[in-house]
């Protein structure tokens, strides 16, 4: 009978009726203090009790205002815990991953989270990277698409944590399902950038696809080196560029026709005494690839490669579509378009 009336409950949290309430629970423990003790009475108020604590319910507690199957979230969410801790080995911490905004599976995915202590180390911004973690960290990605991985590793990658795809689980359950997506941090190396990708094998004249660019020292950098290049198969690629460049620092990514960046490298790794700068982008197959690098040396300066630059390209193995990568990566910041909504 309590849970009839939502609204009246509602009303009743008000702020101002709260002092009401407490001296109607102050008068009714002092009449039943002088009355003779009768069981109508104390049935009486059992039940006003009741009611009155029910009207001090927050009012927008999902219990009262929401329509849910509280048994089919419960069931999904310990189904998810048990599946993580037969993943995460003994020893080790769990961060996790997810869109804490606008995601219709935001509250399962807090529970799960909240459920390992996880909440101050964890990152809400999916695919936005705002935490750090050491190597051998478990981070668990929870999302409705399967196709994250691809996306989900760029991204860490670039803010210097490698990681690799340790497995992927599905929950399933009342009709609602998810992914779990396991990945582990590795050593910030070449060696595990490149982990899931095969080499794709060049020609020289692909290899060595930079002419030197001519400096203008006023403005203390050169011009756009271009490249194009087309590559027979679809997926994400890694470009790479090798080089050893005596002063300044090298800028090397993925141009538009007009020769705008559309993709840009990090900062450089070391690999067998030179420097290497990399990033990934989606390719179709047939579609030429523009690729550019440009030096950036202090004013009055010239630029010294000790060994031309060679340009070497990894392709992702995994079956990823380059449309799904490209979109996951165009995603808006979730708190900034929960924002926007709101403002709406």
């Amino acid at each position: 009978m309590p849970l009839a009336r939502v609204n009246l409950y509602r009303i009743a949290c008000r702020k101002e009726l709260i002092v009401p309430v407490v001296l109607l629970i102050l008068a009714v423990g002092c009449w039943m203090r002088l009355r003779r003790p009768n069981p109508m009475s104390w049935a009486a108020v059992v039940v006003l009790s009741g009611v009155v604590s029910f009207g001090l319910r927050p009012s927008n507690g999902a219990a009262w205002g929401e329509e849910y199957r509280g048994r089919d979230v419960s069931e999904r969410v310990t189904r998810a815990m048990q599946t993580i801790l037969k993943r995460v080995p003994e020893g080790r911490y769990p961060m996790f991953w997810f869109n804490n905004f606008d995601d219709r599976l935001t509250g399962e995915y807090h529970g799960i989270m909240c459920a390992f202590l996880a909440h101050n180390r964890s990152m809400y911004h999916f695919l936005r990277v705002d935490k750090h973690y050491e190597s051998g960290v478990p981070i668990i990605v929870l999302t409705e698409q399967r196709d994250v991985t691809a996306a989900a590793s760029y991204r860490l990658a670039q803010a210097g944590m490698p990681v690799v795809l340790v497995a992927q689980d599905p929950i399933d359950y009342g009709g609602v399902s998810y992914w779990i997506t396991h990945l582990e941090v590795l050593p910030r190396t070449m060696a595990n950038l490149r982990r899931g990708f095969a080499a794709v094998r060049l020609d020289r004249r692909d290899m060595q696809p930079f002419g030197q660019p001519e400096l203008s020292a006023r403005r203390g950098n050169t011009a756009l080196a271009l490249k194009k290049m087309t590559l027979p198969d679809s997926g994400v690629y890694q470009f790479e560029i090798r080089y050893r460049l005596t002063g300044g620092t090298l800028r090397f990514g993925a141009v538009s026709p007009d020769g705008k960046w559309i993709e840009q490298n990090g900062p450089p790794m070391e690999e067998g005494g030179g420097q290497v700068s990399w990033f990934r982008i989606s390719v179709k197959a047939g579609e030429p690839v523009g690729l550019a690098f440009q030096v950036n040396l202090p004013a009055g300066s010239r630029q010294s490669f000790t060994t031309p630059p060679m340009l070497p390209v990894f392709r992702d193995g995994s079956a990823i579509s380059p449309e799904m990568f490209e979109a996951l990566l165009e995603m808006p910041d979730p708190a900034s378009s929960a924002k926007e909504r709101r403002a709406e």
